[in-house]
């Protein structure tokens, strides 16, 4: 990246130019999402048994590759994630999707340590992560249909939770949704080095969150920083804001939500708009997409009748 504030080269990972795709039904389904968007490299899929993955033939092994991936997505149990990770990072794979869970938000913080001490300095999305769609560059590594259609420019969106991000997907508001990132656990790509990835992308007009805990609150500074010096506005929709959801957010991905009054105001230092609902979520990011960022504090709101 070219930019201190981030701690991963994401480029390869989130615009690959060739994928691996290694697992069963959830790697079928990624390869079914390239080739719907027209990925324009070339697509490995990696199964013992299988002859084919959405008519792209299969490889028997990790060891059968042609050439070291860009991005692999990972579809299998928890323990042979951690021993393909090893393997990929020990080939020089540009980074790879988890979607694997049963590590740290299901108290296995030991198994989810092996994960990233096997990663070593190769990005991981996840584990327990959907991972992502990015239209701009014609690939999902998504195991799942999504919303998203293919833009010149607009907005992004990072959210920890796979649900949340799968249903934004499919927003019917007129946002121009070009990428959808889900992050999980952030084993060891947190929503701060998301967002500093895409702000190198000048595609990107606008970035939206949905978080359940910043996890280096000082680098989400300079990334929030950063974003304002380039004129691309930050929109945060914050979770776990009662001790209920604070305990459900522990045990979806394993975050550790913080006070409401902690985030608002560490939110409103450092330029990031808030808003309350999936809904303003997407409205706001909206509003932004189309007409940048707000110069000031000074908003005239306009409508045809006193009743809205």
């Amino acid at each position: 990246m070219s930019d201190e504030t981030a701690a991963y080269d994401l480029h390869r990972l989130l615009a690959p130019r060739s994928i691996a795709v290694v697992g069963g039904g959830a790697a079928a389904r990624v390869v079914a999402q390239c080739l719907k968007l027209g990925f324009p490299g070339p697509i490995w899929p990696v199964h013992p048994t299988r002859v084919e993955m959405a008519g792209v033939a299969c490889l028997p092994s990790l060891d059968a590759l042609p050439d070291v991936p860009d991005a692999v997505f990972l579809g299998v149990n928890r323990h042979a994630t951690v021993a393909a990770v090893a393997h990929l990072a020990a080939i020089g794979a540009g980074g790879a999707v988890c979607y694997g869970s049963g590590f740290a938000e299901a108290g296995e913080a030991e198994l989810q340590g092996e994960l990233v001490a096997a990663a070593g300095s190769m990005p991981l999305l996840g584990p327990n992560c959907y991972g992502y769609v990015n239209t701009f560059d014609r690939v999902a590594l998504w195991p799942d249909e999504h919303g998203c259609t293919t833009f010149e420019r607009g907005a992004a969106i990072v959210s920890q939770s796979g649900n949340v991000a799968v249903n934004l997907t499919f927003q019917q508001r007129g946002l121009r949704l070009g990428a959808m990132l889900s992050v999980g656990n952030q084993a060891t790509v947190g929503t701060e080095d998301c967002i500093a990835a895409l702000l190198d992308d000048d595609r990107i007009t606008t970035i939206g969150m949905f978080v359940e805990a910043v996890r280096d609150p000082q680098r989400f500074a300079r990334v929030a920083m950063r974003a304002c010096e380039q004129g691309v506005p930050l929109v945060a929709l914050q979770t776990g804001r009662s001790m209920t959801g604070a305990e459900i957010a522990t045990s979806h991905t394993g975050s550790l939500a913080g006070r409401t009054a902690a985030y608002d105001a560490m939110f409103e230092r450092y330029g990031v708009a808030t808003v309350r609902t999936p809904a303003e979520l997407i409205e706001t990011l909206k509003l932004l997409d189309h007409g940048g960022p707000i110069a000031g504090k000074r908003i005239v709101s306009l409508s045809c009748s006193g009743g809205e």
